[in-house]
């Protein structure tokens, strides 16, 4: 399908919950969306739409909105406060598009928000550090941006939190110890990130690191080869994570031994 959306879309649809439009070639703003005040669901990822997200006064009309799909599409501009004030929106999805400026920190008031998404933009500014405290985040991939600063330590503290995904931006300084707490996170990807050292502090000038310096102090390498699947025909050492007793004597140096001993202990 292609064209536009019309402009009459919605005005006589008062019961129109859902609309999905994944995978068409449509084109133009999407303003005429903000008339559809009974949605739940918002799908109009992989088109051509383009402009700026939608941040008219009357999205305030959208309070039942669930899930809000605007990836692989053209938009531009910031994302804006009252789109993160929606009081209900569970996921989110903006990525591959062409949004700027920062990660405002409105979007640590999504208290339902579990799966966040903005990669493949050109967002700049650090990561706030509230964005840890949303209580249902369980996906969070910021890849392929130019965001900067540190992994705040607090990340430590998102319980449920199973993906964390920063590759491909500007981050400095080395992996907080105490993501070792997260017992539910299955993946963690912060390739590309240039800045970022596993030596502690480091220098440039010397950039070989022992073999306990290249993981965060609750993992260590097993004596095991995995074989990689990327077709390099090369193994790697196994990531284990260390033994209570273990993990808390490694991460003595780095402030978190209490802060393991008491995970481990609630396990």
């Amino acid at each position: 399908m292609t064209g536009t959306l019309p402009p009459a879309l919605c005005q006589n649809m008062p019961n129109l919950s859902m609309i999905k439009l994944r995978g068409n070639q449509l084109t133009g703003p999407v303003d005429q969306l903000l008339n559809c005040t009974a949605l739940t669901q918002l799908d109009i990822s992989s088109n051509n739409f383009s402009g700026p997200l939608p941040s008219a006064a009357n999205i305030w009309d959208w309070q039942r909105l669930e899930a809000l799909d605007f990836s692989h599409n053209s938009f531009e501009g910031t994302i804006p406060d009252v789109l993160t004030a929606l009081p209900v929106v569970g996921y989110l999805n903006a990525g591959h598009n062409r949004l700027t400026g920062t990660l405002h920190r409105s979007i640590t008031l999504m208290q339902y928000l579990r799966h966040l998404a903005l990669d493949h933009n050109q967002l700049t500014g650090h990561i706030d550090e509230n964005i840890w405290f949303l209580p249902q985040l369980s996906v969070l991939d910021l890849s392929h941006n130019k965001l900067s600063g540190t992994i705040s330590r607090v990340a430590g503290l998102s319980f449920g939190i199973q993906q964390i995904v920063l590759h491909n931006n500007s981050l400095v300084g080395s992996l907080p110890p105490n993501l070792g707490l997260l017992k539910d996170l299955t993946l963690l990807d912060i390739r590309q990130n240039p800045a970022m050292k596993s030596c502690g502090q480091g220098t440039t000038s010397s950039p070989t690191c022992s073999a306990e310096q290249l993981l965060p102090c609750f993992l260590k390498f097993g004596d095991a080869l995995v074989p990689q699947t990327d077709g390099s025909n090369m193994s790697c050492p196994a990531i284990l994570r260390r033994p209570r007793d273990e993990a808390v004597h490694a991460c003595a140096g780095n402030g978190s031994a209490q802060l393991v001993s008491n995970c481990m202990d609630s396990v």
